[in-house]
């Protein structure tokens, strides 16, 4: 009965070893794997920045910062998700900056840096992704509006997921530009006055006939903003920089679009022209003095006058 046994027991162990031999192959090619997606997604960022200063130098810190930002997500989800990256945080971080910096001397010293193919691939796909994305807000609008959807409401939702949709644009991107287009920030710019107007109300009370809306980018105005006044205007005390500082016109005939400052006020000034300013069911004449507009509050500014209508502006945190 001996031999018996220890045959059996034999196969027992042998049966019990071959699932863990598995198991533990199994993991490793797990762990492989997880390690070549994330060493693909890190040669895509080195890909992406270098390419951005090749085409841009001079936005090499901005590009630098935000590839900087990818490798420590890229980095810390592969933490959050139980493993350890297979390369050091801090020697990605110095690597990337010696292969930009590289970039852009060449650059920056007239050298011809050649384009690296697989870049063009990667804001291919990630432009497609985010075309998809504005397509489907415009669609979104269009439903909200056969359901009676309030405007508030569309505002927030839409313009929230536009600004998300953006945001995670330019991160894919690294800020590279778009195929066919001039710059990332001209259009995505150009897209959000687009999705403004799109969330507007059809019928807006105007004083005069519009002949058009326009976003107060649209039409911006290079001063020097002295802010002093503004805060004196309201009795604060300048302790707090501005989130925004900024100068723009409405043309003759013309009105801004309809916006809201989540959890910001706005103080604003006439430095020339004749308006009126809609914030939320009120109307207020703009002349020379100093207008506040509350945080969150809908509002919009019409032209009345018979030549452009320049302001000036500072947006303050409402806390």
């Amino acid at each position: 009965m001996a031999p018996k046994m220890v045959r059996t027991r034999s196969r027992f162990f042998k049966l019990l070893f071959v699932p863990t031999a598995l198991l533990a192959a199994a993991a490793l090619l797990a762990a492989d794997g997880k390690h070549q997606k994330f060493l693909s997604q890190k040669q895509e960022i080195f890909v992406l920045a270098g390419e951005r200063v090749r085409s841009a130098h001079y936005d090499f810190q901005r590009t630098l910062k935000m590839g900087e930002d990818r490798l420590r997500e890229l980095h810390e989800n592969y933490k959050v998700s139980g493993s350890t990256p297979p390369t050091a945080l801090d020697q990605d971080v110095m690597d990337l900056r010696t292969a930009t910096q590289q970039v852009r001397l060449r650059r920056a010293r007239g050298r011809v840096v050649p384009e690296n193919p697989e870049a063009a691939g990667l804001v291919k796909r990630y432009w497609e992704e985010y075309k998809s994305g504005y397509e489907g807000l415009q669609k979104d609008i269009l439903v909200h509006r056969r359901v009676g959807t309030p405007e508030s409401q569309v505002y927030w939702d839409i313009v929230k997921r536009y600004d998300d949709l953006r945001s995670q644009t330019e991160k894919n991107l690294i800020y590279n530009t778009p195929p066919g287009r001039a710059s990332l920030d001209e259009v995505v710019q150009k897209d959000r006055w687009q999705i403004l107007k799109a969330v507007e109300s059809p019928n807006v009370k105007t004083r005069n006939k519009v002949i058009g809306v326009v976003a107060p980018e649209e039409h911006p105005r290079q001063v020097n903003v002295d802010v002093a006044p503004f805060y004196h205007s309201q009795g604060y005390l300048p302790t707090i920089s501005p989130d925004r500082i900024g100068a723009y016109s409405i043309p003759k005939g013309h009105r801004s679009v309809t916006q809201r400052e989540a959890g910001l006020k706005i103080i604003l000034r006439v430095s020339k022209g004749k308006g009126v300013a809609y914030i939320g069911s009120s109307e207020k004449e703009l002349n020379y003095g100093y207008l506040l507009i509350p945080p969150d509050t809908a509002y919009y500014i019409e032209n009345v006058g018979d030549d452009n209508l320049d302001i000036e502006y500072i947006v303050l945190s409402s806390s």
